[in-house]
């Protein structure tokens, strides 16, 4: 229990470390998942199905 404690305060210092730009690219591919998933979910709607 501990150990795994100790991994997660680590991967958090770590992406602290690595600081916002990480954080952005995180976010931007976030983002252009989701519109993706959007387009795909409108999809069969244009195609009349």
């Amino acid at each position: 229990m501990r150990h795994g404690l100790r991994a997660v305060i680590g991967a958090a210092s770590a992406s602290a470390a690595l600081g916002p730009h990480l954080w952005w690219r995180r976010s931007k591919l976030v983002d252009v998942v989701d519109l993706w998933i959007r387009r795909a979910g409108a999809l069969p709607d244009r195609l009349g199905g």
